[in-house]
């Protein structure tokens, strides 16, 4: 409150006294301070002491700002305002509540009314700037920064968000001048520094936009936001270990800090740490994430926690795209296990009828339809979460989507007459997604493909017909219509995939679908993924038949189809000729997932083009062998472990090739030695397993002698 002197000075000293009587008379110990002041400031009107009334008001909307009491805040500067009509102060502060809180028409007229009463503030010219700028009134925008400008020609602030404004206009090189300006008159600009390294990271000039981050966290050290971006970008440029110790900082800095969180989460995930990756995915609907492009849902009923579910209903949210949907509607049967007595899954409208006999989903509904009362709610991809899922106990079991019995009867006569192989396309998501530029290919770069003999081509993306036929020629085949033209979305589609020989795709919800129905097909992948596909794989842990094929370097699609057709050529042959020199030799199903484990971890450690296409197409074959034999997901599940095994032994040789290049068989070269055979022993074990599990016909025997 005012200071006693300073009251005596400006007011009679018994009205003061009768304000701070009924203050106490008014208020409790338990109120804050904040009440408090209200009550004093109208006790003060009340008494007609504008001048006291006007100050307690004042310094009650700063202590609710404070507190996040928008009302309350908004309420104590209008009263402020009614007291003094002209209060230019009470005005700017009434604009900025309602611009922090988007609400920009009510915003812009006390702005405007500042301008009036102060026409020399620049601050306030720049304030209308960013206000007609979120506005999307660029040219008024643009106008007004130069305008705070002309009023401050060393405006620091003024001339970032010119930058910014000149940045989202496409006009670069202004950008770059607006934010070396603001630079050079305020050297600890960290803002500036930030915003300037995204314009360099967004024109490919990589190494500068990582020099101009680092600056700004020079300047403010404690600028968790700058060690988000920077790790954003060490991320983008396969420096993981450098990416992940910056997200780290930033949650040091700001532990409630939600992109840094999710970005950690997605790096974890990518990187197979599932455990702490799934936590921190959570992250993604937090209310503080500028980021969010999927709305969170709002239900009377409670978020699922974990509670028990024995007789219970749950809804789940199918939250993000359609792929996202695809991917992990398989959990809802994990629900159904733990007791749910009814599962109400909420999906795109697009998917309700390909999920219509979905295992788990006793009700499938989209986002527009009436929903009933349930115990709880829960968003799709905390799932994961929840039940804790590590690489080994991803539920893979497929097909776990099928496609009708009546579109697959449709189809049959037109697909009976092709005797090549049968093999779909897709080459670009949707364009929604802000980086679908980089994922999706285009169809002009599967080209190549169509000159390869013994294949016939068919279309998995919806209008594309005519597209699809003119790049294709001969080798296309027409089916006289648009692909789920007659039927609900996706309907001919999986009926298609179900038959077809190959699927081709781009990471689009067809890639999904397929893998989903247990298709064989290959993924056609950005130089950075999506995190669901991880780093380096060329399998992937969510769906068995998926093979996947990575760029080596950004943005190069040619090179990748070049690998592509080379694959697809030695694809036909056994597919079209049998092979009467082929060895054909049984083996038990341990040897057989072992030897698809060594292969992938050779397809990642190898570096020789031609032994690494060798090693790709061995394992291609294999995990074909592996799709027909349809084994049982919790064999498959036992596959990860053993890659591990099989990874640590890789290890162990390099390690003992480097004794031996170094002529050192002292006790670490024994301790090496020992691990090869002990690592070896649990490498056998986890095969008797497998082979005990799948019931195979030959397991393996191994002999010690005695130790």
């Amino acid at each position: 409150m005012m200071d006693l002197q300073v009251a005596v000075s400006l007011f009679d000293q018994q009205r003061y006294f009768d304000v701070l009587l009924a203050v106490r008379q008014k208020s409790s110990v338990q109120q804050p301070s904040s009440a408090l002041l209200k009550i004093a400031a109208d006790s003060a009107k009340a008494l007609d002491v504008p001048e006291l009334a006007e100050n307690y008001y004042c310094e009650a909307a700063k202590r609710f700002v404070a507190e996040d009491c928008f009302e309350e805040a908004l309420a104590c500067y209008q009263q402020a305002l009614v007291i003094r009509p002209d209060g230019a102060l009470f005005m700017l502060n009434i604009g900025l509540l309602f611009f922090e809180k988007g609400r920009l028409d009510e915003a812009e007229p006390y702005f405007r009314r500042v301008m009036v009463a102060e026409p020399q503030r620049a601050d306030v010219h720049n304030l209308l700037g960013n206000l007609l700028n979120a506005r999307q009134c660029l040219e008024e925008a643009e106008s007004a920064y130069l305008q705070a400008l002309a009023l401050n020609p060393d405006y620091a602030e003024a001339y970032n968000n010119l930058g910014n404004l000149c940045k989202g206009l496409g006009r670069q090189a202004e950008a770059e001048a607006h934010y070396k300006k603001a630079i050079v008159l305020k050297a600890d600009f960290f803002e500036a520094y930030n915003n300037y390294a995204f314009l360099l990271q967004n024109t490919d000039r990589t190494d500068e936009a990582l020099a101009c981050f680092r600056e700004a966290i020079t300047v403010n050290p404690g600028y968790a936001m700058g060690y988000n971006n920077i790790g954003a970008l060490l991320h983008k440029l396969g420096r993981f270990e450098e990416a992940q110790s910056h997200y780290r900082q930033a949650l040091a800095l700001q532990p409630k800090y939600p992109e840094a969180r999710f970005n950690l989460g997605l790096l974890l995930l990518a990187l197979g740490h599932f455990s702490e990756g799934w936590c921190a995915y959570e992250a993604r609907y937090h209310p503080l994430r500028k980021d969010r492009r999927y709305p969170r849902p709002v239900y009377p009923f409670p978020q699922w926690q974990g509670e028990a579910l024995t007789g219970k209903t749950i809804l789940v949210w199918g939250e993000q795209g359609l792929g996202d949907q695809i991917q992990f509607c398989r959990y809802l049967s994990l629900l159904k296990l733990a007791g749910a007595a009814t599962v109400v899954f909420v999906c795109d409208k697009a998917l309700t009828s390909l999920f219509s006999d979905l295992e788990g989903a006793d009700l499938v509904v989209d986002t527009k339809a009436a929903i009933p009362w349930c115990d709880y709610w829960v968003f799709l991809l905390s799932l994961p979460h929840h039940y804790q899922t590590q690489l080994p106990t991803i539920p893979a079991t497929i097909p776990y989507l099928r496609a009708t019995t009546t579109q697959l009867q449709a189809l049959q006569p037109l697909l009976c007459q092709f005797t090549d192989l049968k093999v779909g396309l897709c080459w670009k998501g949707s364009t929604v997604y802000a980086q679908d530029s980089e994922r999706s290919p285009g169809l002009e770069v599967f080209t190549p493909l169509f000159a390869i003999s013994g294949a016939r081509f068919f279309t998995l993306l919806p209008n594309s017909r005519h597209e699809f036929l003119d790049a294709t020629g001969l080798v296309g085949v027409d089916m006289g219509h648009e692909v789920d033209q007659y039927t609900g979305a996706f309907e001919e589609t999986a009926a298609l995939i179900a038959q077809l020989d190959l699927v081709i795709t781009s990471d689009t919800s067809i890639a999904h679908l397929a893998g989903a129905l247990g298709r064989p097909t290959w993924l056609v992948l950005p130089y950075q993924a999506d995190w669901r596909w991880m780093y380096e794989r060329t399998d992937s842990p969510w769906y068995p038949t998926l093979r996947l094929f990575r760029q080596t370097q950004a943005g190069d699609w040619q090179s990748l189809f070049e690998r592509v057709s080379k694959e697809l050529r030695h694809f036909i042959k056994p597919n079209q000729v049998p092979n009467s020199t082929a060895l054909l030799s049984p083996t038990s199903t341990g040897e057989l997932l072992d030897k698809i484990t060594i292969l992938q971890i050779k397809a990642e450690m190898i570096t020789d083009a031609d032994k690494v296409f060798n090693v790709r197409h061995e394992l291609a074959v294999l995990q074909d062998i592996v799709v027909s034999a349809n084994i049982e997901a919790n064999v498959l599940a036992l596959m990860e472990p053993l890659r591990e095994i099989n990874k640590q032994l890789w290890a162990i040789e390099d390690d003992i090739r480097d004794c031996e290049r170094q002529l050192d068989f002292g006790a670490v070269f024994v301790r090496l030695a020992r691990q090869v055979y002990q690592t070896n022993d649990q490498r056998a074990a986890l095969k008797r397993e497998i082979n005990s599990l799948s019931h195979s016909e030959l397991c393996e025997e191994k002999s010690y002698a005695t130790y």
